[in-house]
């Protein structure tokens, strides 16, 4: 399966799971600290836009570094993402929760769950969210290597 493939299943497999209504899956840039998104599914093209201006400050930045989930509750008024408010507020979501995808032990990125009613996140909500966080980051790391096969398979052939 390729990655875009991998990468909706997840998505759709999470948001079900969880009971959210979108979904956005974030990954270190080649071996730096910063984030970029590579998959959402449900969220607009400002909010992404509005997201990719300030990839630096988001909160996904402070999961990774922490190393722990972080649920927001009440994102509209929560002060650490100020500068999203008006987005947020024109998007409508009103709870999200940002889980690590941690692969062969480390952060490789987020993936955000996003929800239109509020939410509170009890310990084992996190932990459920963790838990398939977990196996989707195999899953995407598995896809990102049989894609380097097949290039690498193909090489040789494009070259006769």
């Amino acid at each position: 399966m390729q990655l875009a493939d991998i990468l909706l299943r997840v998505a759709a497999y999470g948001e079900e799971l969880l009971g959210a209504s979108r979904s956005c899956v974030f990954e270190k840039k080649n071996d730096t600290k910063s984030l970029e998104i590579i998959f959402s599914r449900g969220l607009s093209n400002s909010y992404l836009q509005a997201l990719k201006e300030k990839t630096n400050e988001l909160l996904a930045n402070r999961a990774v570094a922490g190393k722990a989930p972080l649920a927001i509750t009440d994102p509209a008024n929560d002060p650490r993402i100020g500068f999203l408010h008006d987005v947020i507020s024109v998007e409508g979501f009103k709870s999200s929760l940002i889980i690590l995808l941690v692969c062969e032990g480390e952060a490789t990125g987020t993936l955000t769950f996003y929800w239109d009613i509020r939410q509170e996140f009890p310990e084992h909500v996190v932990a459920l969210a963790q838990t398939f966080a977990d196996h989707a980051a195999v899953a995407i790391h598995n896809a990102r290597l049989y894609g380097d096969l097949d290039e690498t398979e193909e090489a040789p052939r494009a070259g006769q």
